[in-house]
């Protein structure tokens, strides 16, 4: 009877966490993320309940490893220590001189501020929750939830229209702090809401390639997915996001190597069909908007400033190694190696680049779960394009979503909102091979 009640409320409670997530939590901090992590803490829970009752491929725990350590990151950095071990601790020192000069409480933990340290630990909820839920929900049901990503973001292309179309002071930007000339469906950022678009072109394609090799494919199906293609490029367009839309042909190429890689021979007229419309498609939408692409091409500020934030976080991330300043302490840390002056000319919320963000934070343990996982994606990627089934055809789906974020990690932070990260911790429970627990689609 317990079993039976878990799997009626775990497939309930991830599309909860999920479409809660890509809603509300469009916003690295924002206002909608308790409602998040309240959602993804109770999936979780369910989630493991269910997964020791779940046949876990090794890919599948070496998954869940990363996982724990992902948890383990902040969990140890909020350990209490006495004040004269975390004053010893490296980059301490200037910090402990102040505090004891107005006799104020010294420090107590490896995190230089312990409260957003705890926030980073909840923030890790929606992607962990997605995750464990992925690995124990059956095929179908890790398939509907790929479909609601790739539903809400069509959604999400329409919301951006009404955006644009409503001038920078319309009502359906939800964020105070936003791109005001740009499409950011329901993101606060114009470059988060082109991850979710190049991430969902090519989950549409991966789920139309697997339609196909069943053997269920139409023409009008091959319409559809060049028109969903079409979809999201315009999409891509709307918010001028550079790298956006770089990574969205990069997407391109990579949704026609899965759509060529289905060997299924009902589904060639349509395989050809898409190709040739979405070429057509991409040509449009690049005329369509070359004019506003050009402009963003023009010189930005933010430019020269981020190879400024690179210089100054990796030599604070040296300064701070080998245990790093603190899940969610880069503003503090930042300010503290900038002058007065350099504090009033640029404020840094983020390194834009999160793998020396994550270094100067959580210092050498980050770096090795980051080569770590770096060496478990291509473990899985490899799998993927190595087998010959319908789950194949979503784990390179699912592989190549989360390359491109990795590649966008280089010059962004989307992962910092809990939408992408709900959204990639979905993909990485696609990508692990499927558990031979369950019976599996042809």
């Amino acid at each position: 009877m317990q079993q039976f009640n878990t799997a009626r409320v775990l497939p309930v409670a991830a599309a909860g966490t999920l479409l809660l997530a890509l809603l509300l939590g469009g916003a690295a901090g924002g206002p909608g993320d308790f409602a998040v992590e309240l959602s993804a803490l109770f999936t979780l829970a369910v989630a493991l309940r269910a997964l020791p009752s779940t046949l876990l491929t090794p890919a599948a725990r070496g998954g869940i490893i990363l996982a724990g350590a992902a948890l383990a990151l902040p969990l140890l950095q909020l350990i209490p220590l006495p004040t004269v071990v975390a004053s010893a601790l490296p980059g301490r020192a200037g910090l402990a001189n102040e505090l004891a000069s107005v006799d104020a409480a010294g420090l107590s933990h490896a995190s230089l501020a312990s409260t957003f340290t705890e926030r980073s630990l909840w923030a890790l909820l929606p992607g962990i929750a997605l995750f464990a839920a992925g690995l124990a929900l059956p095929p179908v049901w890790r398939q509907r939830l790929l479909a609601t990503v790739v539903t809400f973001s069509l959604a999400s292309v329409i919301l951006g229209l009404a955006q644009i179309a409503g001038g920078p002071g319309s009502p359906l930007r939800f964020y105070e702090f936003t791109n005001t000339s740009d499409a950011v469906g329901f993101f606060a950022n114009r470059n988060h809401f082109a991850s979710l678009l190049y991430v969902a072109l090519v989950l549409g394609v991966s789920l139309l390639a697997v339609h196909w090799r069943r053997g269920t494919s139409r023409p009008l199906h091959g319409a559809l997915g060049a028109t969903v293609v079409v979809f999201y490029l315009a999409g891509l367009g709307l918010a001028r996001s550079r790298m956006g839309l770089l990574l969205g042909m990069l997407a391109m190429a990579g949704a026609a190597a899965i759509l060529i890689s289905s060997s299924s021979s009902t589904g060639r007229a349509a395989r050809r069909w898409t190709l040739v419309t979405a070429t057509i498609g991409v040509l449009a939408v690049v005329q369509i908007s070359l004019y506003g692409i050009l402009n963003r091409l023009q010189a930005d500020p933010l430019d020269d400033a981020r190879w400024t934030f690179f210089a100054n976080t990796r030599a604070l991330a040296a300064h701070y190694a080998p245990v790093g300043s603190g899940l969610g302490t880069f503003v503090s840390a930042y300010q503290s190696g900038q002058t007065p002056q350099q504090q009033q000319s640029f404020y840094a919320n983020h390194a834009h680049n999160d793998y020396l963000e994550l270094a100067l934070e959580a210092g050498w343990p980050a770096i090795g779960w980051m080569v770590a996982f770096a060496l478990w994606w291509l473990w899985c990627t490899v799998a993927a394009w190595r087998r010959a089934s319908s789950s194949a055809l979503l784990a390179r789906g699912a592989s190549l979503g989360l390359g491109l974020l990795m590649l966008h990690a280089m010059v962004d932070y989307a992962l910092r909102t809990e939408a992408m990260l709900a959204v990639a911790g979905l993909l990485c429970a696609v990508l692990a091979p499927p558990s031979p627990h369950h019976k599996h689609p042809a």
